[in-house]
């Protein structure tokens, strides 16, 4: 579907806040026009959060390679205490992309919020070790602090 061709921006815009205002509940955030499909975003708090899953799990079900997507959809697990979840994620992120190094970062998080600790190490030592191939100093440093404070 998507903006019809014959539409200028301006009445595509106004048929957007039409359709937004006609949702009821929560305030909408944010409206999305994505490959002909709307999405809307209602700020709720879990409810945002379970709309902000739908949406990553169907990025990830058209492209399962999509490193941000998977590494949003680990962020949004973890936010709202599906550890489990989570660190599944993170394990699929970092296993087809090794040297994506906030996922080593936010995966110790997610461990040391699990406790467990020792898990959490290895995760920041194997982290650290591709934030010095990569010669990404910043990461390396966040790592190596986190590292130095559950120790």
């Amino acid at each position: 579907m998507g903006m019809p061709r014959a539409c200028s921006s301006i009445e595509f815009y106004l048929q957007t806040i039409e359709i937004a205002s006609s949702f009821r509940g929560a305030p909408v955030t944010r409206i999305r026009w994505h490959r002909g499909r709307m999405s809307v975003e209602r700020d709720s708090g879990k409810l945002l959060r379970v709309d902000r899953i739908a949406t990553l799990r169907q990025v990830l079900s058209e492209d399962p390679s999509n490193a941000f997507a998977r590494y949003g959809l680990a962020m949004e697990y973890s936010s709202c205490g599906e550890l489990d979840r989570a660190l599944e994620q993170f394990a699929i992120l970092l296993a087809a992309n090794p040297d994506y190094t906030a996922g080593y970062f936010m995966a110790a998080r997610a461990l040391v919020k699990a406790e467990r600790i020792d898990d959490a190490r290895k995760m920041l030592a194997e982290g650290i070790a591709w934030a010095q191939r990569k010669g990404d100093a910043h990461a390396e440093s966040e790592m190596q602090t986190m590292l130095e404070e559950i120790v």
